[in-house]
Formats: structure tokens, C-alpha cells, sequence
């Protein structure tokens, strides 16, 4: 696969009808939607690993700010 620099993606953008435009926005915003929402998955799953095998403290804010 081909790799472009920013500055050449933009230059390219800058080269697209309107409409050309707002459906590679569209479909970058759902790109970059999807993947935060992987990234967060991904945390999600280690939260409950580290949740399940007891990697995580348990306690009140007063008990956070001693920690701190």
C-alpha cells in the first residue's frame, strides 16, 4: 500500500469537487469513529481482565486521595 504524507493528502483533497469533499469527510469521521471505538473496546477488555484478576483497588474518594 502506497504512503502519503499529510501534506499530499491534502494537496489531493484540495483538487475534489464539493461533493467529492463531503463524502471523504463522511467517510473519515466514521473511520476515525470506528476506530476509537476499538480502541475503547480494547480498553474495556482489560479493564475487566485487570478487574477479574483483582489488578485493580477498591475504595472510596477519601481512600483515592490518600493514594494520591
Amino acid at each position: 500500500m502506497a504512503q502519503f504524507t499529510v501534506n499530499e493528502v491534502i494537496e489531493t483533497f484540495k483538487g475534489l469537487s464539493l461533493a467529492d469533499k463531503e463524502v471523504t469527510v463522511e467517510i473519515l469521521e466514521k473511520q476515525v469513529i470506528a476506530e476509537k471505538r476499538k480502541a475503547l473496546s480494547l480498553r474495556v477488555t482489560e479493564a475487566r481482565k485487570n478487574y477479574k484478576t483483582d489488578k485493580v483497588k477498591k475504595g472510596s474518594v477519601k481512600d483515592l486521595l490518600k493514594d494520591l
